[in-house]
């Protein structure tokens, strides 16, 4: 810490004393110095920062040895979340391409110098060319994104889903780099996995969800030490036709959305579709472990509170949008009849956010407008939904739309352009902008739900970044020529004091394509492939903050995969 004495010995073995120590590279912090004859390394500086030195000791035989150290130096700002310790640089990244040459190399981890020195920014590999049959994870859907929780709540496990199956990676996170404890869990041949949507829960570290056939809301538990085994519980079914009301019975659904999770695992909500796949969705559903079930109809407009038994899909509605809903400022802004991309919780449980994809809107307020995205959220239990948009035209002034990540309490919109708003669940009529810069468009995530979202926003852009480019992230607001999926962490309410108002920290990690000289670069961008090329991976932080885990191409050199596009890898970051 700046301003703070600081005292540590350097020692050796094996020679013939006395030593003699000398930086043959690298520098100390200003105020810090080596003792040549004791090895001492001590003072006081003032100055904060990273600084990578090589010491060197010699015997008296003149035989000699080096060592490449680091000294971290605060400001007295705690490092690590909420607080990021990082620093910007314009020197091109591409220091880490040797140590992933190749197709193998789970474990493998490297760092990149060109922002920070070893130890602090490190990559570990976590998937290699035998990790589902040699396809990539960027044609998966390998890490989650937005409010999709797929680290457990101590980061001693990942969730990953490929293929509508879920497999786990049991991780160790004790050090600077996380380490993959059973690499042969991930394959598709030893692991284990259960179908449906899946997140971890925000309580117990070893416990997870996931729902079966779309419907079934299993609660399961990894066994302790990890041996690929856990116990599959059923708690509820949306489709039993006595609990849910409204819900056709038979009820077979065909897709279901990202599964949310109350912060308390009390509450569980998603979006489904019993006629096609992801953006045909109308139904709402919520299941509180207490109340019991509780539906809307997205299409019609209708609503059904929590009900516990004797309700089914003859069960008549609560109320309808059309004369239930009305905006903050006297105006009736129901909107509905829009088909559904995707639902995420609140933490707090106290709202379903949809996001409803029809181009043109059916009815209400919005009816015929081309505004592709609207948000609309929805207070389960409740005749109350409030459309996310102050402009319903979409020009003139915010709307909700692009990205967005839920936290406990608050909403994380991507607007137009380069502006997000937050806002929050409970009234998003009201909001606060951010410019963001040239971000194109970013999947974030509020960590440490138990915070209540004190903690910063952490996005991942994609779209690629060139030097000059005002993104705020660094004084004179310069970044790095990067690839997409850079890494940052956004501090819109400046927590504490101690962050300027809607800093961004930027990370030494950029997780995309390869240069645009190489041959493959227009495929790995996915402008050839119908599914995410690795520009376009979703990034999931942990739960604590202080990871993540991405699908990248940009390390170069891993080959191609079994569509004969370039491989996406998946690797994990420590956000420090």
């Amino acid at each position: 810490m700046i301003n703070t004495a600081y005292q540590e010995n350097l020692s050796a073995s094996g020679g013939t004393p006395p030593y003699q120590w000398t930086i043959s590279g690298g520098s100390l912090a200003p105020g810090i110095k080596l003792q040549a004859t004791t090895g001492a390394l001590g003072g006081t500086t003032n100055q904060s920062g990273e600084y990578s030195f090589t010491a060197k000791v010699t015997d008296a035989a003149s035989n000699s040895a080096t060592a490449v150290l680091t000294l971290a130096v605060s400001d007295g700002t705690p490092c690590g979340a909420p607080f990021y310790c990082s620093t910007t640089s314009t020197a091109h990244p591409g220091t880490i391409k040797p140590l992933f040459a190749g197709t193998i190399g789970v474990n493998h981890t490297g760092y990149d110098t060109s922002y920070n020195p070893e130890p602090l920014d490190c990559y570990t590999r976590a998937t290699d060319s035998t990790t589902f049959g040699g396809k990539s994870v960027g044609n998966n859907t390998y890490s989650g994104g937005d409010n999709d929780i797929m680290w457990s709540k101590n980061s001693d496990y990942v969730g990953t889903t490929e293929s509508g199956y879920v497999f786990l990676l049991n991780l160790d996170v004790s050090g600077n780099c996380a380490q993959v404890l059973n690499p042969g869990n991930i394959t598709g041949s030893g692991g284990i996995g259960v179908p449906g949507p899946f997140a971890f829960s925000k309580v117990t570290d070893n416990v997870f969800y996931n729902v079966g056939s779309y419907t079934q809301v299993y609660e399961n538990t990894i066994a302790v030490p990890y041996n690929k085994t856990f116990t599959h519980t059923l708690l509820f079914d949306f489709a039993n036709g006595t609990t849910c009301p409204g819900l056709p019975y038979p009820f077979r659904a065909t897709w279901g959305g990202i599964l949310g999770v109350k912060n308390d695992d009390s509450r569980f909500g998603l979006v489904l579709s019993n006629t096609g796949g992801q953006g045909t969705g109308t139904w709402a559903v919520v299941y509180d472990k207490t109340l019991g079930c509780a539906v809307e109809n997205t299409s019609t407009g209708a609503y059904w509170a929590f009900c516990n038994s004797g309700c089914g899909p003859s069960t008549p509605p609560t109320g309808t949008l059309a004369s239930s809903t009305t905006c903050t400022n006297g105006t009736n802004c129901s909107c509905w009849g829009g088909y559904v991309h995707d639902a995420q919780m609140s933490g707090d449980g106290t709202q379903l956010v949809i996001s409803e994809s029809l181009p043109a809107w059916k009815h209400g307020a919005c009816a015929g407008n081309s505004v592709g995205t609207i948000f609309s959220i929805w207070a389960p239990g409740t005749l109350y939904t409030q459309y996310c948009s102050t402009n319903i035209s979409g020009s003139g002034g915010l709307y909700c739309g692009g990205h967005d990540s839920v936290g406990t309490s608050r909403l994380m919109s991507s607007e137009s352009g380069s502006v997000v708003s937050t806002r929050a669940v409970s009234d998003v009529l009201t909001y606060t902008q951010h410019s963001t810069g040239p971000l194109w468009s970013a999947h974030g995530y509020w960590p440490q739900p138990d915070k209540g979202d004190d903690y910063p926003y952490v996005q991942t852009t994609y779209g690629l970044l060139s030097e000059g480019q005002d993104t705020g992230c660094g004084s004179p607001n310069t970044c790095p020529i990067v690839g997409g999926n850079a890494i940052f962490a956004d501090y819109p309410d400046n927590p504490a004091g101690q962050m300027p108002a809607h800093a961004r920290t930027y990370f030494g990690h950029t997780y995309s394509c390869n240069d645009t000289s190489d041959p493959a670069y227009a495929t790995c961008r996915g402008q050839s492939d119908y599914n995410f090329g690795c520009q376009y991976s979703i990034m999931s932080v942990s739960q604590d903050g202080n990871w993540a885990m991405i699908a990248s191409g940009m390390l170069l050199g891993l080959g191609l995969d079994s569509l004969g596009h370039p491989r996406c890898d998946t690797f994990i970051v420590h956000l420090r």
